[in-house]
């Protein structure tokens, strides 16, 4: 509860405006300017998907999934001098700050480029030239560095897609400092997020030769040659090979064909994924945490939102949910150190379900842990393999799409074939040796996600020391 004057009242009633201004000042330590006063804005649009004429010319036409870089100089589409003509699209110039106006992700972020050669816009983006007082780049990172304070003030929600209040982001407050000084917080800023994109790229480097070590350790020789031409793509197979088994001619591509003869030829011994599991049980969702019943445990539950594609499991996000579950129901799932969770049902089609997850002691330290009804536990015999092994195995066939012929699809959910999932080959070196591979690829992931951590802290770092400049006192 708070309280504020009727005049504070402006144009908006929300709660979340009128306590954002409430507890949120911007004290500059530079004369400013709301936006509309130093830039000129407008809007774009999009050519008719009717007329193909219209498209795939040589303007970049920017969408909202084309603004990820800072310095923006490429689209995923391209549209012709006639399609900008005859749309309410136009033409940003070299410089142009680009601002997603509506968009799902404006729910946690600004979204903003500056384009470096003459592009098209939709109508998801505002387009602002600020006048000469105010370097582009300057203007593009003062929504970066502000993001979290601008975004109560500029975004309004829907129960559709959230957009920018655009007499709001006129009434922004923008600082102007000499050129000079926003040379040199472009220059801050520019130098951060270089070292963050490199410190990145060594990171996706290590979880890339992960694979490449797990294969060569296990004596695995994948031909590396990616299907791409039409003979490629195009295989007979004997009608007696499909009476009773699959239609999915994935399982019996040359690709895949391939891939099993060389985990075939390995000189590894050999088992079945079902004869080393101890024992398997599928999830549960369990019951809304605002059920009252003392007889009811919390647990944080475990979804495929979750399971964290390049490393483990993400426990700390602002998205998990905690479910509450009966005591008997609970015990069936309870989650043990060194568990291994299967994505069984969700994935997409760049993603095929499979993927796996390994129980840490350390995630077992805050609460009770479940695992909905998408995903399935297998505990393995320790007698037989080693778990961490196991994991990074499994995690492998995935990598490499092993689990892609073991999905079926529904109503557009993708859900694994356990069945089949469990008459996988399992490579099984001596223990020693798994261990050992096991150790080292936790030691490659870990490092990665140190670089990871390395590349956020150097950003963040840079936007506590811009603040420190433009900031008489953040709040």
């Amino acid at each position: 509860m708070f309280l504020i004057n009727w005049g504070g009242m402006i144009s908006r009633w929300d709660p979340v405006y009128l306590s954002y201004l409430k507890q949120t000042k911007f004290t500059f330590k530079f004369p400013t300017q709301i936006l509309r006063k130093v830039a000129s804005s407008f809007s774009g649009g999009t050519p008719s998907k009717e007329h193909l004429e219209y498209w795939n010319g040589n303007i970049p036409w920017a969408s909202p999934k084309d603004v990820k870089e800072f310095y923006l100089s490429d689209t995923e589409d391209y549209i012709t001098e006639k399609g900008l003509c005859s749309s309410s699209s136009k033409l940003a110039a070299p410089g142009s700050v680009l601002l997603v106006v509506r968009s799902g992700i404006l729910q946690h972020t600004i979204p903003v480029s500056v384009c470096s050669v003459p592009m098209a816009i939709n109508q998801d983006i505002k387009v602002l030239t600020p006048n000469d007082d105010v370097l582009p780049a300057f203007l593009g990172y003062y929504f970066i560095v502000f993001n979290k304070m601008l975004l109560p003030r500029i975004v309004k929600h829907s129960t559709t897609v959230q957009s920018i209040n655009s007499f709001e982001l006129g009434k922004l407050p923008i600082p102007i400092p000499s050129l000079s000084i926003q040379k040199e917080i472009i220059e801050i800023l520019d130098t951060a997020y270089a070292q963050k994109k490199e410190k990145e790229h060594q990171s996706e480097e290590l979880l890339e030769n992960i694979n490449s070590y797990l294969l060569q350790s296990l004596n695995v020789d994948l031909v590396t040659d990616a299907e791409i031409t039409l003979s490629d793509r195009i295989f007979c197979i004997r009608a007696k090979e499909l009476l009773g088994g699959r239609f999915d001619p994935r399982k019996y591509s040359q690709k895949y064909k391939q891939i099993m003869r060389a985990i075939d030829a390995s000189i590894y011994p050999k088992k079945s994924l079902r004869e080393i599991v101890l024992n398997d049980v599928s999830g549960d969702w369990g019951l809304d945490d605002t059920v009252e019943d003392p007889d009811l445990i919390s647990c944080l539950t475990i979804r495929g939102t979750e399971f964290d594609n390049k490393f483990n499991l993400n426990l700390d996000n602002n998205r998990t949910k905690f479910r509450k579950y009966k005591k008997a129901s609970f015990n069936k799932i309870e989650l043990n150190e060194k568990d291994i969770l299967i994505e069984k049902s969700g994935g997409s089609e760049d993603q095929p379900v499979g993927r796996v997850a390994f129980i840490e002691k350390d995630m077992l330290d805050n609460y009770p842990l479940a695992f909905s009804n998408f995903i399935h536990r297998i505990r393995i015999d320790d007698k037989k393999a080693v778990p961490e092994y196991v994991f990074e195995y499994l995690r492998l066939m995935h990598n490499i799409k092993i689990t892609e012929v073991m999905q079926t699809q529904t109503n557009g959910i993708r859900n694994l074939i356990m069945q089949e999932y469990f008459t996988q080959t399992i490579l099984l070196p001596e223990p020693k040796k798994q261990e050992e591979i096991a150790i080292h690829a936790a030691q490659m992931r870990k490092r990665a996600f140190e670089l990871q951590m390395e590349a956020k802290k150097i950003v963040s770092d840079a936007k506590v020391k811009v603040k420190t400049m433009l900031l008489e006192d953040e709040q």
